[in-house]
């Protein structure tokens, strides 16, 4: 009880703040507003999480400011489009009290949340108010499953993506004998299922399947039973925090082989900073394309820096995609009602930053790609992508 006390003052702290600001910003403008919710980690104690939320919501802004600049007239009107942020700390009983805030608020919609999980327990809120979410992060195919038809992503699901890396993994690598171990969360262990059944698919043998807590530092046990296999890989399905935890352990206890991650994130600075020199080579799969074959790229960069710095998460540019989607949504619906909006999104198409941007019936990307990296002497390098762009 006291716990969630403490989540609701902290929810009524953010909100007076953003109330406060957000009156004033309401007053001085000529037109309606068109508030665009964001939500995610903007406070955590892991300060990779942090960084990746901001940079998620400022590439959020850049998308706002780029449509402002064109202007919107809805109905006749001018609509100028505004960013409320909202930190659900990475919390499973925060993230539904920010969605609350959020709908209540009045948004048009809202882009988050940081990972599957959050975004999951926080649909339920955004579904029965039929308020558009626009996930750029959370890849478990269970987030598009529930049946709620307000519900979208900018990136691909961790089924595709778990059967590309399993067809790579045989066809490509030549890796037969693989131990898969999962963080025991839906998400993860729904990806790792998928990956064994895609490399079964392919001759492969999974010589045993364990799942973790996802709170777990210890792998030793689970690392020790693997020797014993003499496998030709590692497979992880799980978060990003725990991929560097076993790669690091993984050389303590001198296995060789190879990991392979499809962990969000994975593949940039984070890993590295924090894993320190491995020897293992490092096998990862990331949703999209490398951000410098983005066509769009160079300008979006440009613009980022100049107003936010040099940090750009590799999720940034699907959140940026996500609101060109919301916005384009709105414009098309030439209207300011959830409901509305909701249904225009399913009929958007548009080229995006990170590829064309159209929505099936369920809210995934009708053509996801994914790209495969490899880390090697403190380097990540671009392989190949796959996919169906």
């Amino acid at each position: 009880m006291r716990h969630v006390i403490r989540l609701m003052a902290a929810i009524v702290a953010m909100s007076s703040c953003c109330l406060c600001g957000n009156a004033l910003a309401t007053s001085e403008a000529e037109g309606e507003i068109a508030w665009i919710g964001f939500a995610g980690p903007l406070t955590s104690a892991f300060e990779p999480s942090v960084r990746f939320a901001r940079s998620l919501s400022q590439a959020v802004q850049l998308a706002i400011d780029a449509a402002n600049q064109q202007k919107t007239r809805i109905n006749g009107r001018e609509v100028t489009f505004r960013l409320l942020p909202q930190d659900d700390r990475s919390d499973l009983r925060t993230a539904p009290l920010v969605a609350d805030y959020l709908v209540k608020r009045g948004v048009v919609g809202v882009i988050g949340h940081g990972n599957t999980g959050t975004t999951m327990a926080a649909a339920a809120v955004y579904h029965r108010a039929n308020v558009a979410l626009l996930s750029p992060s959370s890849s478990g195919r269970a987030y598009t499953q529930q049946g709620y038809s307000n519900v979208f992503r900018t990136i691909g699901h961790s089924d595709r993506g778990g059967e590309y890396l399993g067809q790579h993994v045989v066809r490509t690598l030549g890796m037969k004998r693989i131990v898969v171990i999962d963080n025991g969360a839906p998400a993860g262990r729904a990806f790792a299922e998928r990956f064994a059944q895609a490399a079964r698919a392919q001759g492969a043998e999974i010589l045993s399947h364990d799942s973790v807590s996802d709170k777990t530092s210890d792998f030793n046990g689970i690392l020790n039973s693997a020797r014993s296999h003499q496998p030709d890989a590692i497979f992880w399905g799980g978060l990003n925090d725990q991929a560097i935890v076993l790669a690091q352990s993984m050389q303590r206890l001198q296995l060789a082989m190879p990991l392979i991650s499809g962990a969000n994130g994975m593949v940039g600075p984070v890993f590295i900073e924090k894993a320190g020199p491995v020897a293992n080579t490092i096998i990862a799969l990331e949703a999209g394309q490398p951000m410098e074959r983005l066509k769009g790229w160079k300008n979006f960069q440009r613009s980022y820096e100049k107003e936010f710095g040099a940090y750009i998460d590799p999720y940034a540019p699907f959140a940026f995609d996500a609101a060109q989607a919301l916005i384009a949504a709105v414009r098309q619906a030439n209207s300011l009602d959830p409901a509305k909006v909701v249904a225009a999104l399913h009929e958007v198409r548009f080229n995006g930053l990170t590829g064309p941007i159209a929505f099936n019936a369920e809210g995934d990307l009708q053509a996801p790609s994914f790209s495969i990296y490899t880390l090697r002497g403190q380097q990540w390098q671009f392989q190949q992508t796959i996919g169906d762009r």
